[in-house]
């Protein structure tokens, strides 16, 4: 890991050492304030757009590829986060990858627990086909932690509906097992700058499955049948208690036909990637992540 990784990463230690006592609304409004810090990519442009009752925004870079979409779905653990606290991250990700985004504010829990954020997934993904013509397989799902969660979620929905799938995921340390029951939660509590204490993830997989169960794949993906998905990209780093979901989901993919590539990233902490403007390794990734999507789209 560069200095520079380092550093952030011991700062994150100190600034997150009680992150886990902290009330949700706090915690949200804290991650709104945060945005302040990751400036959005030169050259691309935002515009918002409404699908139905959701809201959601354009992420356009220059020379966008046409007839091309990117359907981004931001993490928070499905309880926090919008469009405003990951508009730096999409944005360059539509940047390197050429491709414009489609960035969804879904609906969170506990308000809206599940099934909520996976109908509004699989509702933006139909618009851009219906309305904008976009061909399914012209079309990426991409998102970092619950967002990764939800983006296979959505898929396994399409796949079991018989409806047509997206070319390719690509996925920034996924939140895949909502029964944090993987091995590297406990393992690796004391390297997590964000998750030595489960307490907050715990709290909102209830959230969010309120009225079903956390063993419901549509809730923890890696407990589902695997079979006929897309091709998929799963970047993760070394330091975070969220390894084993991103390794046991891409064990059990292949295990079931998918073409899977995981990424471990020594030192990297849990999406890293929001980092770009400060880490040479959160630059370093999202330019893999966007070059597998520009070549899955563009054939």
């Amino acid at each position: 890991m560069s200095l520079r990784g380092f550093l952030v990463r011991t700062l994150l230690h100190v600034l997150f050492r009680h992150r886990n006592a902290v009330p949700l609304e706090e915690r949200r409004s804290g991650m709104e304030r945060s945005t302040k810090l990751f400036k959005p990519a030169r050259g691309v442009t935002f515009e918002p757009v409404a699908i139905g009752t959701l809201s959601a925004e354009w992420v356009i870079p220059a020379n966008a590829i046409p007839n091309c979409a990117i359907l981004f779905l931001h993490g928070g653990a499905y309880t926090a986060g919008s469009m405003e606290t990951h508009r730096s991250l999409v944005s360059f990700i539509a940047k390197h990858s050429g491709v414009r985004a489609l960035h969804l504010n879904y609906r969170l829990a506990p308000e809206h627990p599940y099934p909520a954020a996976v109908d509004d997934a699989v509702t933006a993904f139909g618009w851009l086909q219906t309305t904008l013509n976009i061909s399914a397989d012209n079309v990426a799902f991409a998102g970092d932690s619950a967002g990764g969660g939800l983006a296979l979620a959505a898929a396994l929905r399409l796949r079991n509906e018989l409806r047509a799938l997206p070319a390719c995921i690509a996925l920034l340390s996924p939140w895949t097992d909502l029964t944090l029951e993987g091995e590297t939660i406990e393992s690796l509590r004391q390297v997590d700058p964000f998750f030595k204490d489960t307490g907050y993830l715990r709290d909102s997989a209830t959230s969010y499955a309120r009225g079903s169960s956390v063993d419901n794949p549509e809730i923890s993906p890696l407990l589902a049948d695997l079979r006929g998905l897309p091709d998929m990209l799963i970047h993760v780093g070394s330091h975070e208690a969220l390894l084993s979901d991103s390794e046991s989901f891409a064990t059990r993919a292949m295990l079931a036909g998918t073409l899977v590539e995981l990424k471990v990233w020594p030192g990297a902490w849990h999406v890293w990637q929001l980092f770009y403007n400060f880490v040479p390794e959160a630059k370093a990734s999202i330019t893999d992540i966007a070059t597998f999507i520009r070549k899955k789209l563009v054939r």
